[in-house]
């Protein structure tokens, strides 16, 4: 008898670690809304900023701590952070110490991005100059996909001779930002929905397709002006982040594929019709209409 409660008593220490575990997983994988709203409504002297807004930053602050680098002094619209903060998810062999300043604005929402770091360049290179540009990221909030988009391609350095000012290279950040916060949208569109609530992927067997999740990537390109040409190739491309993660769950029902419709062309067309020439255009085209 003793040696049986012995068992029991540790069969249910391990359930109560796990259970402890998988809620602080939870605790940490979930965002904290009302938190995030709060303080945003008292900088931004607003009480309707939307829930996808909210959750993309609360998102952005999981991956590069953007929370902690609050704006404070507001001018219109727009309130901007009074000092420069580090981010070293930015950070690559070219790009060292990056900080950057936040500026978040509303009517329409967007965030500004000023970015300051030292470029470690070698050989010639160091004769070059850096400029830094603003990096401005609009927030397009598809409330009838259920999805919020952040994305831009931004010059963010220019380099010259320094001797006789010909520009030699210049830099882009590409950033590409999704939030997927309703996973039964689009309705009017179920092949639509099915391809965002097909984005997310936990690598874990079961479905996935009720997971609201985000992704982040934002890349470093450097392109360099080619001779005789005067045309600028991509000499370099580093990836500086690659984050997908998922904060919550929706309704059981996107775990299962929405059904779609096929559509008339798709029943009425024959690609024996089609010139062998065109055949291979004709059938990605209809690869992409005909699911």
């Amino acid at each position: 008898m003793g040696r049986l409660c012995g068992i029991l008593l540790c069969l249910v220490s391990v359930v109560a670690i796990c259970t402890a575990s998988e809620l602080a997983i939870r605790e940490k994988r979930q965002i904290d809304v009302n938190a995030i709203r709060q303080r945003v409504e008292r900088l931004m002297r607003t009480g309707n900023i939307p829930d996808a807004v909210v959750k993309a930053l609360g998102s952005l602050d999981q991956v590069m701590q953007i929370l902690s680098c609050l704006p404070t002094s507001c001018t219109g619209n727009c309130c901007t952070s009074p000092d420069f903060c580090p981010i070293p998810q930015l950070a690559s062999d070219m790009v060292r110490n990056p900080r950057a300043k936040f500026t978040f604005c509303k009517n329409p929402w967007k965030i500004r991005i000023d970015l300051d770091a030292d470029f470690r360049l070698s050989g010639i290179a160091r004769l070059l100059k850096i400029k830094l540009n603003p990096i401005e990221i609009p927030i397009d909030n598809r409330e009838s996909e259920g999805v919020l988009k952040m994305q831009s391609t931004t010059e963010v350095a220019s380099a010259a001779v320094r001797l006789i000012g010909l520009r030699l290279a210049k830099a882009k950040l590409k950033f590409d930002f999704l939030l997927r916060y309703d996973c039964t949208k689009p309705q009017d569109n179920p092949l639509q929905r099915n391809r965002y609530n097909s984005m997310y992927d936990d690598g874990q067997p079961g479905p996935d397709g009720n997971k609201l999740f985000y992704k982040l990537n934002i890349k470093f390109e450097v392109l360099t002006k080619r001779f005789p040409c005067f045309c600028y190739k991509v000499k370099s491309s580093n990836t500086l982040v690659d984050k997908k993660k998922h904060f919550a769950e929706g309704p059981d029902s996107c775990k299962t594929p929405a059904v779609v419709p096929t559509p008339a062309i798709c029943k009425s067309f024959d690609r024996n019709r089609v010139s062998s020439i065109f055949r291979r255009a004709f059938d990605a085209l209809l690869k992409k209409m005909c699911p």
